[in-house]
């Protein structure tokens, strides 16, 4: 089974580096806001499919990562066995962000887009990322319920 979670809001709570704009979110993204960012309760259910040889874990953030995230993640023990995230300059929106990452990611692994979702779902909050990879087939969590 493949776990696929999203970071902000969902594994993650960085909400004291958020701010109104993505202007805003890039300057409050510094490695010190960084190392304040705390593990939610989901952050949890990563680390037991990480230690399950039959799962697989993967990160697919709308963010753009940074050294100061991976070492967050690493002493977090949140890294995940694949990372998808956002390419600095990229303004696509969230879900179709995802959802354009995860089908690049099955096509070199060589799965049809049916195979990847029989055996995979998404943990995330974002309403957009839900009804995007919901309607495309992906089964889909909402962290504001977990």
């Amino acid at each position: 089974m493949l776990y696929i979670f999203d970071l902000d809001a969902t594994t993650v709570d960085s909400s004291h580096r958020q701010g109104a704009t993505l202007d805003e979110w890039k300057r409050l993204n510094t490695p010190t806001n960084i190392a304040m960012d705390k593990p939610m309760a989901l952050a949890h259910t990563l680390r037991w499919a990480k230690k399950n040889p039959r799962h697989t874990t993967m990160i697919c953030t709308s963010r753009v990562l940074g050294d100061a995230d991976m070492d967050w993640l690493r002493n977090h023990d949140m890294l995940a066995d694949y990372i998808l995230h956002r390419v600095e300059g990229d303004n696509t929106s969230c879900g179709w962000l995802k959802l354009k990452a995860l089908n690049n990611w099955r096509k070199r692994k060589g799965l049809t887009w049916r195979g990847f979702t029989e055996d995979a779902v998404i943990y995330d909050d974002n309403e957009e990322v839900l009804h995007v990879l919901g309607n495309a087939g992906l089964p889909v969590v909402d962290a504001k319920t977990q």
